[in-house]
């Protein structure tokens, strides 16, 4: 009788430390437990350690091994259940590719929990929180992911504006924190009022950028947003202010033939504008081309073929000039250079036709700036210079009278900026 009491007994003793062995260790009624993570805000993909601390009502931790449990709203945490050492249990938070905040939330037994807040102001987007005590066994602290600590969008492109007849440039959209730190892999949604965009969405890279290229001929309004934060960049189109026209021959022969016509687009700051549209028109004769594009120099060219005396235009937007192109023996004009500010010099060759009597060259400026040059019988090729103190095309005529009384007129343009 006595061996069956005695085992018995034992067989007690097993099963309670089987059971010792196999129940989780929690923390006892009353223990009180705080959550804290290393960082508030973490990248899509990234991670971050969480850590609970345990103590029991008494205020000392709570024993070694004590298990903790945690989970998330968003995201991952690895490991889920963690044994406390010294009152402390640590896992990692594991934030996926989505955007937004990730409640992390420790329990253990019948802890009094208590809540991380963020401070006064803080949206989640960073520091380090408050704790609170609640009336829960758990305690939660807050994790931004990529897009949700969206504080600011700045927009910049490669140019703020675009030829008359239209470009393509690259819009680059930075994507920052509260404290101003770049976020990376957060999509940005890019809109336009005009034109067309490579992708509507850009994911920013490593350096917190996102880009897309925009085509338009017209003023365009670009909007870059993620989330309720979006910012806005004009993009303009570089209008033609003045443009000017030259022949090679500047004149032809009696019985007539070809010349390069070139035409010269320049903005209100005399710079040349590239890739605008140039519609030439003639009077009489053929053009190779009646609309072309002016090239990385801002020249567009075409030629012309005549057998008789003809008008010339050449037109880009507002902005027109016009050519009178003679036959045999005319007079002939040439300059250099085409283009120039007030007070430049201009050199003009006056090559004369056969008979020339006199020659006079008016430079286009008002009577009371000496706008004229004469030459008397010259035979052979002759210059002649002059500046302008106004800005503006100026239109050149030379006027060669001959012995018997004919004339023959040459033109030509400068542009002064």
């Amino acid at each position: 009788m006595l061996r069956r009491i005695s085992f018995v007994c034992a067989a007690l003793v097993a099963m309670v430390a089987v059971a010792c062995d196999t129940v989780p260790l929690s923390a006892p009624s009353g223990s009180a437990l705080t959550i804290s993570a290393a960082s508030t805000f973490v990248q899509p993909g990234g991670t971050t350690e969480v850590t609970a601390f345990v103590v029991e009502q008494s205020g000392t931790a709570v024993q070694n091994g004590t298990t903790v449990h945690f989970s998330t709203t968003l995201g991952r945490v690895d490991p889920v259940d963690v044994q406390t050492r010294n009152g402390y249990a640590t896992t990692t938070f594991v934030a996926g590719e989505s955007s937004g905040f990730a409640d992390v939330v420790a329990r253990s037994g019948g802890t009094g929990g208590t809540t991380t807040t963020p401070p006064a102001g803080d949206n989640g987007n960073g520091g380090t929180g408050t704790t609170t005590p609640g009336s829960q066994n758990s305690s939660t602290v807050r994790i931004t992911v990529g897009a949700a600590a969206t504080d600011n969008v700045v927009l910049n492109a490669s140019s703020t504006s675009v030829p008359l007849g239209g470009g393509t440039i690259t819009l680059t959209a930075a994507v920052l924190d509260v404290n101003g730190n770049r976020l990376r892999n957060v999509p940005v949604n890019f809109s336009t009022d005009a034109g067309t965009l490579s992708a509507t969405v850009a994911t920013t890279d490593a350096n917190g950028d996102a880009q897309v290229q925009l085509t338009t001929n017209r003023e365009t309004t670009v909007t870059a947003r993620v989330g309720a934060k979006s910012t806005t960049l004009r993009i303009s189109v570089n209008a033609p202010s003045t443009i000017s026209l030259t022949a090679v021959p500047p004149t032809l022969p009696s019985g007539g033939g070809s010349m390069t016509l070139t035409a010269v687009v320049l903005d209100v700051s005399g710079n040349r504008l590239p890739n605008v549209p140039v519609n030439f028109t003639t009077t009489a004769g053929t053009l190779s081309q009646a609309v072309t594009t002016t090239d990385a120099n801002g020249e567009a060219q075409t030629t012309l073929t005549t057998t008789g005396a003809t008008t010339v235009t050449a037109r880009a937007g507002s902005a027109s000039q016009t050519l009178n192109v003679t036959l045999g023996a005319g007079v002939a004009v040439s300059v250099s250079p085409t283009t120039g500010a007030t007070g430049a010099v201009f050199t003009f060759t006056i090559t004369p036709a056969p008979g020339a009597q006199s020659i006079l060259v008016n430079f286009g400026d008002p009577a009371s700036v000496n706008p004229t040059a004469s030459f008397g019988a010259i035979t052979s090729p002759s210059t002649t210079t002059h500046s302008y103190a106004a800005s503006g095309q100026k239109t050149i005529t030379v006027t060669q009278t001959n012995a018997d009384g004919s004339t023959s007129t040459a033109v030509i343009s400068v542009s002064v900026t």
